[in-house]
């Protein structure tokens, strides 16, 4: 569950409880207030009402016995008052004394105030004594109101006592009731308030751990199945977790790439230590060749130094490029040294825009081409086998030629070559096509550099589009017969 939805879900139906409870209470408590304050009302009203009564009369008394204006009004002001008591009694629901009895009470009252109303308006044609004869009556149903009132109170506060002790223990409930309340609320709330903090905190703390054991160089390892959750935090931990073997899975790869590194040197070093030195094999070349000379087989002489010239070229740094130049004249000693074999069989010819002879290109390019065209195309032809090499400026490019006239190759075998998914066997210089694809490709950042163009019978044309514009930074001296 997402730490949002948590706080959502929960915090609310804690909000929801605690205003459940306290409106249950407060509910209760109004309910009791409102029971005793309707039992006091009435208890009270039977009390005015009597004494209400009591003032009428003896209002009424005091308006017999010296009618004025002002004591009529006194009369009437206290007539009044009793009504209006009254009618808030009779407002009020029954209470918990005889219902007869309030009844009659009500019925007692409505007596003494027909009575009085009689008196008072008989007394302006009657003399003060027949006036006073009146309200004698109205004194004996004072008496009756008054008892009835005193009965009704006692009835009340009676039947009212165990009521009001039950109250009592109900209040007390409900107080005690609160306390519970407000402490699982509170622990509720301590109890949510840890749950959500540890949702964050734990993994928070479990993440800077696994990063500050990554940062030492230790493998963090993914928390328990029982710790796991399904909030940000997960996604978080499996994050860190896939960048961890991400970063251990790249460190391994470079730990073999330097590996490897180190293998190659080593073996470099031993092949190195294993090999003739090159300028002893120079010189010994130097003076076999001279030593043919004087024996006066000059072409033996041509031989040894185009192999020796060959061997120097080749010895040459390959992150190094050569010119044009350098190019031809290694690929030329490449010729001389197949018609010694081959002599007459093969023919070879060369158009080279004397312009271009001064372009940088990567070391050994042309002559693995040319290998490739002799091994592969017009080594075993009878006779007539041709090899041309050509090159030409075209725009801002040096278009570079190497035709053969052998046996061709099929149209895939064309296209995987272009491709450089395919490398040729046999080639004598151990440097094949693809390899020099992939070298020219890094030189000019480009991938359609490369057309071949061949038919199966008729023979290969292989087209190198070099950008020009780029210096030479290299020369290798070669040796002669003089």
């Amino acid at each position: 569950m997402k730490i949002r939805t948590k706080l959502m879900l929960f915090l609310p139906l804690l909000v929801v409880f605690t205003n459940a409870v306290a409106f249950f209470l407060f509910h209760t408590l109004n309910e009791t207030q409102a029971s005793y304050e309707t039992t006091m009302n009435r208890t009270l009203l039977y009390n005015q009402i009597a004494r209400s009564a009591e003032s009428h009369v003896q209002a009424l008394h005091a308006y017999f016995a010296n009618p004025t204006e002002r004591r009529a009004q006194e009369a009437e002001a206290t007539r009044a008052d009793l009504e209006d008591r009254r009618a808030q009694l009779e407002r009020l629901p029954p209470g918990y004394a005889d219902e007869a009895v309030r009844l009659g009470f009500l019925g007692v009252v409505d007596t003494l105030l027909a009575q009085s109303s009689h008196a008072a308006a008989a007394s302006l044609e009657l003399q003060p004594e027949q006036a006073l004869a009146l309200y004698e009556p109205v004194e004996r149903t004072l008496a009756f109101v008054q008892e009835d009132a005193q009965r009704l109170i006692d009835e009340e506060l009676s039947a009212y006592v165990p009521i009001f002790a039950k109250l009592q223990q109900e209040l007390a409930k409900l107080y005690d009731y609160g306390v519970y309340v407000f402490a699982i609320n509170a622990l509720l709330s301590v109890m949510l308030a840890l749950w959500i903090s540890r949702s964050v905190t734990a993994p928070v703390s479990r993440l800077v751990r696994m990063a500050a054991d990554f940062a030492k160089g230790k493998r963090a390892e993914p928390p328990p199945v029982r710790e796991r959750t399904d909030d940000e935090f997960a996604l978080l931990t499996d994050t860190f977790l896939r960048m961890q073997r991400d970063v251990v899975a790249l460190m391994e790869a470079e730990k073999e790439s330097l590996e490897k590194d180190r293998l190659v040197k080593e073996l470099e070093l031993q092949a190195l230590q294993s090999q003739i030195h090159p300028h002893f094999l120079f010189n010994t070349l130097n003076v076999i060749s001279k030593l043919a000379l004087l024996e006066g087989a000059s072409r033996s002489s041509d031989l040894i130094v185009a192999v020796s010239n060959m061997l120097r070229y080749n010895l040459r740094r390959l992150d190094r490029p050569a010119t044009l130049r350098e190019e031809v004249e290694h690929v030329q000693q490449y010729i001389a040294i197949q018609r010694a074999r081959f002599r007459d069989k093969i023919a070879f010819a060369s158009d080279v825009d004397e312009s271009l002879l001064d372009m940088p290109l990567p070391l050994l390019t042309i002559q693995p081409i040319v290998e490739n065209a002799f091994v592969h195309g017009v080594e075993k032809k009878e006779a007539g086998a041709r090899i041309e090499l050509r090159a030409r400026r075209v725009g801002d490019e040096a278009w570079i030629t190497v035709e053969d006239n052998g046996v061709g190759m099929p149209p895939e075998l064309a296209n995987a070559l272009m491709k450089m998914e395919y490398t040729p066997e046999g080639n004598a210089s151990g440097i094949g096509v693809r390899n020099v694809l992939k070298r020219l490709q890094l030189f000019t950042g480009r991938s359609d550099f490369v057309d071949i163009r061949s038919a199966e019978g008729v023979g290969t044309s292989i087209t190198l589009k070099l950008p020009l514009g780029k210096e030479e930074n290299d020369d290798v001296p070669t040796i002669d017969r003089g």
